[in-house]
């Protein structure tokens, strides 16, 4: 394990004993990288995986971003990592793995976050093209991408504990499963991809409460379809076709529907004959749909 604060290191020598090399190294600097390299050819000679977990944000606007902030970005989230893979592969054994640490920054469009963000896309393209690169070596070559994550590394980002509570708050309130996630859920992340995934590479796995996967609206959370709007839809309109009418089966139709999904996506010990009535409801609404002069409008509403 490796890291910069000297009280980090003391704790991660107090918690992993003896057994465990803990080195201070600066994963900005290719001279400290050369030299962990050496130290772990004398120590274990082969390892098995390289977890290049270091990072670090410093949340700026791009009219505020300076050539020292980018350089800092892009050497520690990417400059660095490449460089640590490069100098350690060699000493990984055949059927080993690789393990990057990307974000859910490389993904979503994070105001204030555009060098960190283009960083860590870097690290997510370095985990494909170096997946390939490394088959004919056997090492499989993958990231795992956290979301927002409890660790303290938030008080540091924001010193000022009532921002920090704040965009605690607001970050949450984003988050499909509304909560933070833990380091232990990211570990148990990566080592599924170092030693189960055996099959996989090439691949990044996100770790973030469903953020970067479908967009979230509290309107929708415990499954409660959000209010209808009061905007009709707009579409062609011929003199038959009455639009106010329309507009409501349409609304009725995607509350039903939602229903059904939600039902689909939980473990919710719902009983075959609800889930079979709402079926005929939404079977009963489309026909009515279709009763409605224009089809065709109808059809692309549907």
């Amino acid at each position: 394990m490796t890291g910069r604060s000297q009280a980090g290191l003391e704790s991660a020598r107090k918690e992993l004993g003896n057994e465990a090399l803990v080195v201070s190294s600066d994963a900005r600097s290719l001279t400290d990288i050369d030299a962990l390299a050496a130290q772990v050819k004398v120590e274990f000679d082969t390892f098995d995986l390289l977890f290049v977990n270091a990072g670090f944000s410093i949340p700026t606007p791009l009219d505020s971003v300076t050539e020292a902030i980018y350089d800092e970005m892009f050497n520690l989230n990417s400059k660095g990592p490449f460089f640590a893979i490069q100098k350690l592969v060699p000493l990984i054994n055949r059927g080993g793995s690789v393990v990057l640490t990307t974000s859910v920054a490389n993904v979503k469009g994070l105001p204030g976050q555009v060098t960190y963000g283009a960083a860590k896309a870097a690290l997510r393209s370095f985990a494909r093209t170096l997946a390939a690169e490394l088959v004919p070596h056997e090492i499989r070559v993958n990231a795992v991408s956290p979301g927002p994550i409890d660790t303290p590394i938030l008080d540091k980002v924001f010193p000022d504990k009532n921002v920090a509570a704040e965009v605690r708050e607001k970050t949450i309130g984003m988050i499909p499963m509304r909560r933070f996630g833990t380091s232990e859920e990211i570990g148990k992340a990566v080592l599924f991809l170092a030693f189960e995934a055996t099959f996989t590479t090439g691949a990044e796995l996100p770790v973030d409460g469903g953020w970067s996967r479908f967009e979230f609206d509290a309107s929708t959370a415990n499954g409660q379809p959000p209010p209808p709007s009061s905007e009709e839809p707009v579409m062609a309109r011929t003199p038959n076709h009455s639009v106010p009418e329309h507009g409501r089966f349409r609304r009725a139709l995607a509350a039903v529907s939602a229903i059904l999904q939600v039902m689909d996506s939980t473990n919710f010990d719902y009983t075959l004959d609800r889930i079979e009535l709402l079926e005929q409801e939404v079977g009963r609404l489309k026909e009515k749909l279709r009763q409605i002069p224009d089809p065709a409008a109808v059809d692309a509403q549907v």
